[in-house]
């Protein structure tokens, strides 16, 4: 899958040099105005991606370190939970309480950690599998991933629209040359609005899922335990309070991207892809204390 990553950044390299052919072509590069707007703006971009996305790939999501088991069980009770998956062997079963026995692993996970059947390993709050950054998503690199994706999603807006601008003004001036035949110009403006405008739509879609996935302290693979809990609830008439939501979005933002320093909601350097003062991903705040999960052991 490395091969993907490759076109990744052949891609947006690309892009890019197709946007500084055609602000040659139309002579748009005559003032130092338009250098800053068409150049200069779509280069810290370019910057921004290639950095989000090195990180997205290079740093992993985070494993289950080796010989972890959950607490508040005595090792007897761990044995014969153990001992009884691998009798009954169930891997097709799926729960979402705490803690789980992984039989592919041969180990115990923490709660929020999944197996990866792509990666044969378990996950650290997974999200999902992603092939683009030949990887897992996961506790750790979930913030550069979202930068990924938040400056993918603006900077192919941006480059969009400065195509679309120089696109017109070369039909105005060409518009002769049009009408005699198909200009090679012209093909290279189609095919980039056209396919800078599905990344541009594809992007911003998954951007703004997770989103809604940060905003709510969920993940993709939580997804499913969160439309079931709330359709019971609606079902029993109760208010649905997902699990792990701490009471406001910068409250389980904060879990992906760090605490906030002096009181804010929000800070700067969220924006750039440093790493994130966040826990170890073994243990997770919940707004809802469940006594039925920490009196049993789960098999998967």
């Amino acid at each position: 899958m490395k091969i993907v990553v490759f076109g990744v950044c052949l891609y947006i390299l690309f892009t890019f040099f197709c946007l500084v052919y055609v602000l040659m072509m139309i002579d748009a590069l005559k003032h130092f105005i338009s250098i800053i707007f068409t150049i200069i703006i779509p280069s810290i971009f370019v910057l921004f991606i290639y950095w989000t996305y090195y990180k997205a790939c290079t740093i992993g999501p985070g494993y289950v370190p080796l010989a972890w088991a959950p607490e508040f069980f005595s090792k007897d009770q761990l044995e014969k939970a153990k001992l009884k998956a691998l009798e009954k062997n169930f891997q097709n079963f799926i729960s979402y309480e705490k803690p789980t026995y992984c039989i592919k692993c041969a180990a115990w996970k923490p709660e929020r950690a999944h197996h990866c059947k792509d990666c044969n390993k378990c996950i650290l709050k997974m999200d999902h599998h992603c092939p683009f950054i030949n990887g897992c998503v996961g506790h750790y690199n979930h913030k550069y991933f979202i930068l990924f994706l938040f400056y993918c999603t603006i900077g192919c807006s941006y480059c969009w629209s400065i195509f679309a601008v120089c696109a017109y003004k070369y039909i105005n001036i060409n518009w002769m040359k049009l009408l005699m035949g198909i200009q090679t110009e012209f093909i290279i403006f189609i095919v980039n609005l056209t396919v800078l405008g599905g990344v541009t739509i594809a992007i911003g879609s998954l951007f703004t899922w997770q989103i809604w996935v940060i905003s709510n302290n969920c993940t993709t693979i939580e997804t499913y335990e969160h439309q079931w809990t709330e359709k019971e609830s609606q079902i029993l008439k109760k208010i649905f309070k997902w699990k792990y939501d701490l009471g406001s979005s910068s409250a389980n933002w904060q879990v992906v991207f760090g605490d906030c320093k002096y009181r804010k909601k929000w800070n700067w350097y969220w924006l750039l892809p440093l790493k994130p003062d966040i826990n170890s991903g073994l243990n997770y705040e919940s707004m809802i204390i469940n006594s039925q999960i920490t009196n049993s052991v789960t098999i998967v």
